[in-house]
């Protein structure tokens, strides 16, 4: 599950990094472990839709409108 979560993680756009933390070398391993999933491009998808975090559309919205900054439709957060 932790693979998965920080494979899906460095494929969004607005993630420069992704911080990991082990207390064993099994659970780095394991961690590093991510660099090796290759997720299709439905799985991307399942996987921004259930993590959406519902942001409001104000302010997202009104900022993705006024300023051309897309984040809104990155984070998986428009509604349709």
């Amino acid at each position: 599950m932790g693979q998965v979560a920080i494979a899906w993680l460095l494929t969004r756009p607005s993630v420069a990094s992704v911080l990991l933390g082990a207390r064993t070398v099994e659970q780095l391993l394991d961690t590093v472990g991510a660099a090796t999933i290759e997720l299709t491009a439905d799985d991307i998808a399942e996987l921004t839709a259930v993590s959406a975090p519902g942001l409001p559309p104000y302010p997202y919205g009104m900022i993705e409108e006024f300023c051309d900054v897309p984040h809104w439709k990155q984070l998986g957060t428009a509604v349709t």
